[in-house]
């Protein structure tokens, strides 16, 4: 394959952007996806946002010499402040290349051989400056993730809903949608500048849907079957961790900062309700969560929490 050759098909300038953080074998299996592409990305962003595992940086730094189809970045963070801040690292950074498409995904998402080629094709035809953002199909454990690809209403009793992708959604060229995920989702540079970098009010959770929120107000996001990503991850729903902690937080800053306060209230009352279920079933550890989530987002507390 000439690379150089297939790198200058492009004619959207596309800068895309990892954010990695202490799972370098997962960044490799993503970096080996970059370098399949039929068509490259122009620029390859990789954001370390404060690995500690004392490899993630000395690879990337012998990665970034080696030549590839695209130009390559490696930005380091000192701290690992939250996920927010290494994507913004690497918005900074695209944007300061002037690239026209920003790709955002973590080291768990590897882009499938045709998925550039596929994003070039659907940019180089959909010239519209209502469109901000495109998004891919999200594949986990060999089935698509419907969850990844949203719509969020409210409905005649103020609760925040979500209704998720469907299948059929997947047979068509494209689909519209008012919520995205970061993983495998191009967002346009003036849409950037326009609406913001994500929110660091957030540490984990909601990053991306308050983002997909706020660029949804003003442009339109489009999900594009025939762009795929395979994301490797794990995740068990249900499954006790400190990290739902910033789900029950968050959620509450998202719908108070865009939503009306009656929603805000619905929205409060279900959570307080959930805590005393949890009690009931004796699920102390859960309501204890539900507790300080509740307590520190009255406090106004954003970002890391001490304890959690």
């Amino acid at each position: 394959m000439d690379y150089w050759t297939t790198f200058m098909k492009n004619d959207v300038s596309i800068a895309a952007v990892v954010s990695t953080y202490n799972r370098l074998d997962k960044l490799k299996n993503a970096l080996a996806a970059f370098e399949s592409q039929e068509v490259f990305p122009n620029y390859l962003i990789i954001v370390d946002n404060g690995s500690t595992d004392g490899q993630t940086l000395a690879f990337l730094e012998s990665w970034c010499r080696k030549e590839s189809g695209f130009k390559k970045f490696v930005v380091h963070l000192d701290e690992n402040k939250g996920a927010s801040y290494g994507f913004n690292a690497g918005f900074e950074k695209a944007i300061e290349l002037n690239a026209d498409w920003v790709w955002v995904s973590d080291d768990d998402g590897y882009p499938d051989k045709e998925a550039f080629k596929n994003a070039n094709l659907f940019l180089e035809k959909n010239h519209d400056d209502s469109l901000a953002a495109i998004c891919g199909t999200v594949i986990t454990r060999n089935s698509i993730d419907f969850s990844h690809r949203r719509t969020y209403y409210i409905d005649r009793r103020n609760n925040f809903r979500e209704l998720l992708s469907k299948p059929s959604d997947y047979e068509k060229n494209c689909f519209e949608i008012n919520e995205f995920s970061y993983v495998g989702t191009l967002i346009k540079k003036e849409a950037l500048l326009d609406v913001g970098l994500a929110s660091t009010d957030y540490y984990i959770w909601f990053i991306d849907t308050e983002h997909s929120i706020r660029v949804s107000k003003k442009y339109r996001i489009l999900c594009v079957p025939g762009i795929r990503i395979c994301h490797d991850t794990n995740n068990k729903n249900n499954v006790f961790s400190w990290k739902y902690y910033y789900g029950v937080r968050d959620i509450l800053y998202m719908v108070r900062d865009h939503f009306p306060k009656k929603v805000l209230r619905k929205r409060i009352t279900r959570h307080h309700l959930h805590m005393c279920k949890m009690i009931l079933l004796l699920k102390f550890n859960w309501a204890k969560l539900y507790w300080h989530a509740l307590k520190d987002f009255k406090k106004g507390i954003k970002g890391k929490a001490r304890n959690y």
